[in-house]
């Protein structure tokens, strides 16, 4: 068996979707029910949704329950461009399972996605230049990775390198890499015991040196017909250019907390009314200005509150959700604790059905990535 470790939702179903194009036999759990027998184990952690306190109680627990199982090796999948509590959670593992040393490589070339000299970057702009900047829970200020890291904060020493440099433990190694080969590389020269920490690129590089052929799973499965479909982005920040008529967050951001019940329950009349005539519909916020932590938590429960009080009224196909914080609440308000990929359009953006429901078809993407047209056109 693999483990994949994932802080967010949607990194781990983009783990899941990779995994399923190699013909493993993948479930995602979020660890409130039996850990299945599988190829492939991946556990959204949930964790980067999180204070640092409760993200280290949680990461405690987690491996608690996950001692003793029995797998081949560990992968820990972070955000790629550093938010959550990466180090703090990379040193976690290091410790529980005594691995020595950590070889991170968070960028994903093959998205334009890279560190140079220190410094991170998105397709040449320096990451605190992006829409990155703007996120409510985890705002990116700086493109130096030693900072986004808090590395002065860290157990275990940090070093940043271009080349692979034998350092004594324990440590954790953050590699420059501009090309998938340069991640090839890296993975060549690094010798066990290591924890591998890293992006999706990381991840299909170690799949493939462990003599791994991708296959064509595109067929493997009958994809339903995307029927009446349910859009949901939890962002401050959507950006997403989804062509479905939209039921917009009914109060401003800052009115949220103090008026929760009488939101939710405007937000739910103009989601019935538009039901009746409509085959497909998008709930988002859409609203601009800054967010903050409380608010975005407050926004991502109602709108899986909004989800279940749909579904449970209305025959509904498909979800597509955009953001891993507000596909985790979604799935576990749905009690969807076992998953299994069923369909990888393209990195990142995988659909999965839960094992014991097999009605519904969860479609998730991080909130970065795009739609694909199939499925909004």
């Amino acid at each position: 068996m693999i483990l994949v470790l994932a802080d967010d939702f949607s990194g781990a179903s983009e783990i899941a979707g990779i995994a399923h194009r190699y013909g493993i036999d993948t479930r995602l759990i979020t660890m409130q029910g039996d850990i299945p027998d599988c190829g492939l184990l991946v556990v959204d952690t949930n964790t980067r949704a999180l204070s640092h306190k409760q993200a280290i109680m949680t990461m405690q627990d987690i491996l608690g329950k996950l001692s003793g199982l029995p797998f081949d090796w560990i992968y820990k999948k972070i955000d790629s461009v550093l938010r959550g509590h990466v180090l703090t959670e990379i040193t976690q593992i290091m410790d529980a399972l005594n691995i020595p040393k950590s070889l991170v490589i968070p960028g994903n070339p093959s998205m334009g996605r890279l560190i140079s000299n220190g410094k991170y970057y998105i397709h040449g702009q320096p990451v605190h230049l992006t829409g990155f900047a703007d996120d409510p829970e985890f705002p990116v200020k700086s493109a130096a990775v030693h900072e986004l890291l808090h590395s002065a904060k860290a157990k275990y020493p940090v070093q940043i390198q271009k080349k692979y440099t034998s350092v004594s433990p324990p440590v954790v190694i953050i590699a420059e890499a501009a090309s998938r080969r340069e991640i090839y590389d890296w993975c060549e020269k690094m010798d066990d015991p290591v924890l591998p920490a890293g992006a999706s690129d990381y991840f299909i590089a170690l799949l493939t040196m462990k003599l791994l052929a991708a296959k064509d799973r595109s067929e493997s499965v009958t994809m339903p017909s995307p029927g009446r479909r349910i859009y949901v982005a939890g962002s401050l920040i959507d950006t997403d250019n989804v062509p479905f008529d939209s039921c917009v967050m009914p109060v401003p951001i800052e009115q949220l907390e103090s008026s929760l019940n009488e939101c939710f329950m405007a937000w739910m009349r103009d989601i019935d009314l538009k039901l009746k005539s409509h085959q497909s519909l998008a709930i988002r916020v859409g609203q601009p200005g800054a967010g903050n932590t409380r608010s975005a938590i407050l926004i991502r429960e109602m709108m899986a509150d909004l989800v279940h009080a749909i579904l449970g009224k209305y025959q509904i196909d498909s979800l597509l959700v955009s953001g891993g914080s507000t596909a985790s609440c979604i799935v576990r308000k749905l009690g969807w604790h076992s998953l299994r990929p069923v369909h990888e359009y393209h990195t990142g953006v995988v659909s999965l059905m839960d094992t014991n429901d097999k009605s519904h078809l969860l479609t998730v993407k991080p909130g970065s990535y795009n739609w694909p047209d199939e499925l909004i056109n």
